[in-house]
């Protein structure tokens, strides 16, 4: 049997949208910048779920039906990622878009650079799981839009951690997503920067904690030593006295034995609203130890070999990192 093949007509060059809902965030985050184009932008929710449910396809009143509806609200605002440009894109003989694979490159490229690494830099400078939970390709034919592409980001139900900046934090904020580059191309650094970002995405509490304790063992157990070195190397790296050393060293090691006890007698960590929450606690360590390390651009041994040197002994002068 013959098929006819798809003809197209012509290339035609279209003003495109693109639209991603954001996660965990508030106001604040309008004062900081995007790369290529992008930018933060609200809408009241009125006027943000009328526009996601055109391009979703369902009525209005069901907005809160949609998969994302429990992370992407803030005081009665939504808040996105814009960008609006100019593609060509091929017409069949009716005048309809078709599919670009062209298209689908462009965007995804441009997603994962001017998108991704900035928002995991953000989630690096400061605890809160900004994230974008999918984005659209649109197109408006007399104000009603039409998605000619959309993707995913990831799904509603991760760690629902506000993420908020103070106005003296802005300028250093975005000073540090536009100079530290990351994905580092140090081994260590970079499954350690991993297991930080899994900690936002994995659902369990306990395989939470898991991987971010992977992370302090990346960062700093050496090898044929044993996991006492851990709250060992990490207090030297962040405490800025002998008194603080001594304080992160006997906190990490608490956490230390929590996960001996989960990995080998099965004892959950629970975080339950309202009480000392471990994931957060060891989060912030990994955070501060990538934040620290990252600029240094040190080899493991050289880290490890650097924190040896310090040896709790503030009082003879100034830090040797």
């Amino acid at each position: 049997m013959h098929h006819p093949a798809v003809v197209f007509s012509k290339m035609v060059r279209q003003k495109l949208f693109f639209l991603a809902p954001l996660a965990n965030v508030d106001e604040s985050i309008l004062n900081a910048k995007l790369p290529g184009g992008f930018g933060f932008s609200r809408m009241s929710f009125k006027e943000g779920s009328s526009l996601i449910a055109k391009l979703e396809k369902f009525s209005p009143e069901n907005f809160f039906q949609w998969r994302h509806i429990h992370t992407v609200p803030h005081n009665d605002n939504l808040f996105f990622i814009e960008k609006s440009f100019d593609f060509d894109l091929p017409e069949n003989q009716n005048g309809e878009i078709v599919y670009c694979h062209e298209l689908y490159a462009y965007v995804v490229k441009s997603v994962n650079r001017d998108i991704e690494i900035p928002l995991q830099l953000f989630r690096l400078f400061k605890e809160g799981n900004i994230h974008f939970v999918c984005w659209y390709i649109f197109h408006r034919n007399d104000d009603n839009p039409k998605i000619i592409l959309a993707g995913g980001g990831i799904s509603s139900s991760q760690d629902q951690i506000l993420l908020h900046f103070e106005d003296s934090e802005i300028e250093a904020a975005q000073k540090f997503v536009e100079t530290i580059k990351i994905p580092t191309q140090s081994d260590y650094l970079a499954l350690a920067h991993s297991n930080y970002e899994l900690s936002f995405k994995v659902q369990d509490s306990s395989l939470a904690f898991l991987t971010l304790m992977i992370a302090m063992e990346v960062l700093f157990k050496p090898r044929n030593e044993g996991t006492r070195a851990i709250s060992t190397n990490a207090s030297r790296l962040l405490g800025n006295s002998t008194a603080e050393q001594e304080i992160i060293d006997e906190e990490i090691r608490i956490l230390y034995s929590k996960r001996s006890k989960l990995v080998h007698e099965g004892e959950k960590i629970w975080c339950a609203v309202g009480e000392e929450d471990d994931v957060r606690i060891l989060r912030q360590f990994v955070r501060d130890s990538l934040k620290t390390i990252i600029p240094l651009q040190l080899s493991k041994d050289e880290l490890i070999e650097s924190l040896a040197k310090k040896c709790l002994s503030y009082e003879r002068g100034a830090k040797q990192l």
